[in-house]
């Protein structure tokens, strides 16, 4: 029985809040939409599907340096085996994290502002609307402990998300079975946003 796999890349790098960028900055985004492009060629030949989460930030500040065509080329986004999905426009944290305390934290409204944000500029520059997010960083049990940023993603129309990507220690260490050996991953969580692994 054949497999049917489903991968997934994060869309951020490079970017900065500040806008500041270096030579080797506009290099690295050459040579990683380079690399999109080779990735999907690879997975093509496997028939592969893909899911792309774009960091809204990362999305403004590539089409200002190198145009829109050239994000659309390596994106893909009208290509069937490609879902373009989101990562909020900044890469916040909706929670304190053990190891990165250097990190602030932002409020359920500015986290919606987060995700329209990001949205409307996927659907300017790819022309899609994201239904899929994943959160910066992860928590432990998801969304489950955060339920005013779990109403706010209902809300903005998401239908899946990746939030529970963290160990009970703030490790990225995710199991997807429980020490009972019963699935963690996927699950409904009380509005019917799906948790996916």
């Amino acid at each position: 029985m054949p497999v049917k796999l489903l991968v997934s890349f994060d869309i951020e790098r490079p970017y900065k809040k500040d806008g500041k960028f270096e030579p080797k900055d506009e290099e690295e985004r050459i040579r990683y939409l380079q690399l999109l492009e080779d990735i999907n060629q690879v997975l093509d030949e496997r028939d592969v599907s893909r899911t792309f989460f774009i960091l809204g930030g990362y999305l403004d500040q590539t089409v200002e340096k190198l145009g829109v065509e050239k994000l659309v080329d390596a994106l893909r986004p009208s290509d069937e085996k490609v879902e373009i999905a989101q990562e909020t426009y900044g890469h916040p944290s909706i929670a304190p994290l053990k190891t990165r305390p250097d990190i602030k934290t932002i409020s359920p409204e500015e986290f919606r502002q987060e995700l329209r944000k990001a949205r409307k500029s996927i659907e300017t520059y790819l022309g899609v609307t994201p239904t899929s997010l994943r959160m910066p960083y992860g928590f432990y049990c998801g969304l489950s402990n955060y339920p005013e940023h779990l109403r706010v993603v209902g809300e903005e129309s998401i239908r899946h998300v990746r939030a529970d990507a963290r160990s009970e220690d703030d490790l990225f260490d995710t199991y997807l079975m429980d020490e009972e050996g019963k699935i963690r991953q996927p699950f409904a969580y009380s509005n019917g946003v799906i948790e996916v692994p």
